[in-house]
C-alpha cells in the first residue's frame, strides 16, 4: 500500500494553513512545560476544582465552534511527517484504518470539548479511548506516539483559533487540557494491556491444567503391569 499521496494531500492544502502557524509552533515549545508543571500543581493542590481556568475552558470550546472536521487527520499527518516509526505504524496499519483512526481522535475531542466543565466525564471518555488502542499495538502502535500527537493537537487547535484569542493563552489552555487527557488515556491503554495478559495467562493455566488433569486421568485408567500379568 502507498501512502505517497498523504504527503500530497497536506501540501496542497498547506498554503491556506499558515495564518499563525510559526507563531503558534514556536510558543507550544515554550510554554508547553510551564503548562503541564501548572497543571500538575493545580490537580494536587485544588482538590474538587478544575484544572483548568474558566477561561482556558471557554478558548477551548471557541476553538471548537469553527470548522473542524478535518482536525483528527491534520493531527496525525502532522506527527506522520515527523516521525517515521509512525509512518511504518501507518503502513503496517492501513490507509483505511488510519483514517478511521483520524476521524475516532475527532470524534474523541468532540466529545472532550463538550465535557470540558467535567474533568470526571474528561478522565473516563479518555481511559476508554486509551483501551481502544491496545489492539494496534500488533501493528506497531506506541504509547510514545501520545507525546507528538498531544503536541499537534496544541498547535492545530492555535491555528484552528484563527488569532481570536492571544496565541499564549490559547496554547497554555490546550497544553492543560491534553495533559488532563492524555494522563487517563496512557491509564487506560495500561489498563486494559494488563488485564489482556492477564487473561492471556489464566487462559494458558487452565490450558495446562486440563493437560495436566486428562494425562492423570489416562494414567489412572491404565491398566498395571501386575495387572496384566493375571489377565
Amino acid at each position: 500500500m502507498k501512502f505517497k499521496s498523504l504527503k500530497s494531500e497536506r501540501k496542497s492544502t498547506t498554503t491556506g494553513e499558515k495564518r499563525n502557524q510559526s507563531l503558534a509552533r514556536a510558543r507550544t515549545w515554550e510554554l508547553k512545560n510551564e503548562s503541564e508543571k501548572q497543571f500538575r500543581t493545580n490537580k494536587s493542590d485544588c482538590r474538587g476544582t478544575h484544572p483548568i481556568s474558566s477561561q482556558g475552558r471557554e478558548i477551548i470550546q471557541a476553538c471548537f465552534s469553527n470548522h473542524h472536521n478535518e482536525i483528527g487527520y491534520r493531527i496525525f499527518m502532522r506527527v506522520f511527517e515527523k516521525r517515521p516509526d509512525y509512518q511504518r505504524f501507518v503502513h503496517a496499519l492501513g490507509r483505511e484504518k488510519w483514517l478511521s483512526s483520524s476521524t475516532e481522535l475527532r470524534d474523541y475531542l468532540n466529545n472532550v470539548v463538550s465535557k470540558v466543565h467535567d474533568v470526571t466525564a474528561i478522565e473516563e471518555i479518555s481511559r476508554n479511548y486509551g483501551e481502544q488502542h491496545v489492539p494496534l499495538k500488533k501493528y506497531g502502535f506506541k504509547p510514545d506516539f501520545w507525546v507528538s500527537i498531544a503536541d499537534a493537537i496544541a498547535i492545530e487547535c492555535v491555528i484552528l483559533d484563527m488569532a481570536n484569542h492571544q496565541p499564549t493563552e490559547t496554547v497554555m489552555a490546550w497544553s492543560q487540557l491534553t495533559s488532563l487527557m492524555f494522563t487517563s488515556i496512557r491509564d487506560g491503554y495500561y489498563a486494559a494491556l494488563r488485564s489482556q495478559r492477564q487473561l492471556l495467562k489464566n487462559c494458558k493455566n487452565s490450558e495446562w491444567r486440563l493437560t495436566i488433569d486428562s494425562t492423570s486421568s489416562l494414567n489412572d485408567s491404565a491398566p498395571s503391569t501386575g495387572e496384566k500379568f493375571e489377565s
